[in-house]
């Protein structure tokens, strides 16, 4: 991987501007978030899950009965504690959920349902809370589906239009700008101020060399207290000070795309007087899983792709992985096989 100084931070050293944001007596703002349920998802969760269906769906406190109709369909109750009959027949879709507790509090939520690759049926949250900050659209994640909606470094949110969603951690960036941020547990209010901790720059944009949109770019420091989407950004950008990582990035180009992940790639150290500069995204190779036994060797179809940074990509579509393979001998390169390896 190639990290550098970035060099904004000359500057801010001379200065000696490493703060954002006033004093920590500036008044919270507070916003009220609504439920909501997309037509379609179009949205990139970093690490999503998907749990099994064997029985209930339990989300908190809330049990929605399910019933498999046949290989391919599956009646879940919409209504916690109801009969999964007057439930929908699902392959794929959005289901909007409802539930109320004992003391009268009404629960909202929605679920996206598919076929299992092992057979059966899986869900995974589908339920957001929206508000708006500074303008601008934020969206929460209940990512880990227990219908809560402020696990630190677990749930997620985006804000603005794009697609990439980091993890939920303790300060939001709106604009390049920095806030401190809170979340109560039913996704219901959100409080933000300035954030008025240290601060360095980081830069993740100007030296990614694939010829693509990167589309989401999350780094976050260990745990995820500090996680934010950065392919929107051009150069560096502010950022806690702290050391981060590639938690998941996500590049297309017409049809073709790829979730890229952390691989061999060191962490980033961003600090006041020290930002980082990452290079990534070009001299892509590919790395065969290749096993030896005596005089037998094994070449496997799956290669692991890395780039320049260490970063690794995967989930292509359509795949690109090579279908010829040679063996060479070491000593005098000359071949000794060539063929052709197995598709899926």
């Amino acid at each position: 991987m190639h990290l550098h100084v970035a060099g904004a931070v000359a500057a801010l050293v001379a200065s000696g501007t490493y703060l954002a944001g006033p004093a920590q007596d500036v008044a919270w703002e507070e916003v009220s978030l609504t439920a909501d349920a997309p037509k379609d998802w179009a949205h990139l969760i970093p690490d999503e899950e998907w749990f099994s269906i064997n029985g209930p769906i339990f989300i908190g406190p809330f049990e929605f009965a399910t019933a498999a109709k046949n290989e391919t369909k599956i009646l879940v109750a919409t209504t916690a504690g109801g009969d999964p009959k007057a439930g929908v027949s699902v392959s794929g879709d959005i289901l909007k959920l409802k539930g109320e507790t004992s003391e009268g509090e009404r629960f909202s939520y929605a679920i996206r349902v598919r076929g299992a690759a092992n057979g059966g049926f899986e869900w995974s949250p589908a339920g957001i809370r929206t508000g708006t900050v500074e303008g601008k659209k934020v969206m929460l994640f209940d990512r880990n589906g227990n219908g809560i909606y402020n696990d630190l470094g677990q749930d997620a949110i985006a804000v603005g239009n794009s697609k990439g969603a980091a993890l939920f951690g303790r300060v939001l960036m709106v604009d390049e700008q920095l806030f401190h941020v809170e979340v109560d547990e039913q996704g219901n209010t959100l409080r933000y101020r300035p954030y008025d901790g240290e601060t360095g720059v980081i830069d993740v944009t100007s030296e990614f060399g694939l010829k693509a949109d990167l589309e989401s770019a999350i780094f976050s420091t260990a745990g995820g207290d500090m996680s934010f989407d950065l392919s929107g950004t051009k150069g560096e950008v502010r950022v806690p000070v702290g050391s981060y990582e590639l938690t998941f990035a996500f590049v297309a180009k017409g049809s073709d795309t790829a979730k890229i992940a952390r691989g061999k790639m060191e962490l980033l150290p961003v600090t006041a007087e020290q930002g980082a500069l990452l290079e990534w995204g070009s001299e892509l190779a590919g790395a065969p899983m290749v096993r030896r036994g005596g005089a037998e060797v094994t070449i496997s179809p799956e290669y692991r792709i890395y780039g320049n940074g260490g970063e690794e990509y995967y989930d292509f579509t359509p795949d690109p992985l090579p279908s010829q393979y040679e063996i060479k001998d070491a000593e005098t390169d000359k071949r000794l096989k060539k063929g052709s390896l197995p598709s899926g």
